[in-house]
């Protein structure tokens, strides 16, 4: 509510006897100069409402974005589940194939080393009977 000149008329008029002019003139100048600035208790009411429905609404936008947020994680984290488990098979399968390899190479070897000992053994019978 701004104050108007007649009001600000009449409260000067009330203080009449209780100021000189001087004072009077004071008050009048500091009325008219901070009368624009006044604020109104329902002015404020006001302010506080808007401001609690700002409020709210930034509060819902929040909880919105966060909930969009919260979703688009967890389908990343899906896939990335998704990826890893078939890294994973992956990796078990190259892992079969590498014992299976290993295996071939052992039996190759066992043969080689076997065949390596028997040799031995005939060479050193026969030195025996060429001896004896």
């Amino acid at each position: 509510m701004a104050i108007t000149e007649r009001d600000r008329i009449r409260l000067l008029d009330g203080f009449r006897g209780t100021l000189d002019d001087e004072q009077l003139a004071t008050m009048s100048e500091l009325v008219h100069d901070m009368s624009p600035d006044l604020a109104t208790r329902t002015d404020l009411q006001t302010a506080v409402t808007q401001l609690r429905a700002e409020t709210a609404e930034l509060g819902s936008q929040l909880r919105s974005e966060m909930a969009e947020l919260r979703s688009d994680l967890r389908g990343e984290m899906a896939e990335l589940r998704g990826e890893l488990h078939g890294e994973m098979a992956e990796l078990r399968s190259e892992m079969g194939e590498l014992r299976g390899e290993v295996s071939l190479e052992m039996a190759r070897f066992m043969r080689l080393n076997m065949a390596a000992y028997i040799t031995t053994v005939l060479i050193v019978v026969g030195l025996m009977f060429r001896i004896a």
